[in-house]
């Protein structure tokens, strides 16, 4: 009977285990760079694409509409995100946003050469418990009103020249 008793709390004491692991989740972030590929937690990215490189620097293309960086925190807490961007389109519009809240807006930005910084930003927000999702939306991109990029058919909005988001 005694042994009974101990296989069953056992379970139990192994059942509520994982079921805190699922309710919990993927690891909180508690800081990301997108260049350094230094992190601590999970993001998710959709429009970012992959780090390229040449003897001029490294970048990141980010995709019209929007580009969306998601993470989970653990708990409601300020997070800073620091970024350097690069326009290539005339009189783009760019709006960052957190769990829809607008932090910032920046244009209409002229075209920069190649690489050259068009906003450099360092911008707190509050994070809640849980998911929380970053945005980066555009008013122009490659094949909507210009085509800046003739070969590439990808909807290239803006580059990403750095990105770090920290938890404070």
């Amino acid at each position: 009977m005694r042994l009974r008793l101990l296989a069953a709390a056992g379970l139990l004491l192994l059942g509520l285990g994982l079921g805190c692991r699922e309710a919990a989740g993927p690891p909180a972030l508690d800081m990301v760079d997108l260049f350094t590929f230094r992190q601590t937690g999970k993001v998710a990215l959709t429009g970012i694409e992959g780090l390229e490189h040449d003897e001029a620097g490294s970048w990141r293309w980010l995709l019209g509409p929007g580009s969306v960086v998601r993470f989970r925190a653990d708990r409601a807490r300020p997070y800073t995100l620091r970024f350097g961007l690069m326009n290539p389109l005339p009189g783009q519009v760019v709006t960052v946003s957190a769990n829809g809240r607008k932090l910032a807006a920046y244009g209409p930005l002229p075209a920069v050469k190649w690489l050259t910084p068009s906003v450099a930003a360092a911008l707190t927000f509050e994070a809640v418990a849980g998911e929380n999702e970053l945005r980066f939306d555009f008013g122009d991109w490659n094949g909507r009103a210009v085509v800046h990029m003739p070969t590439d058919t990808r909807p290239l909005a803006a580059v990403f020249l750095e990105f770090l988001l920290y938890a404070r």
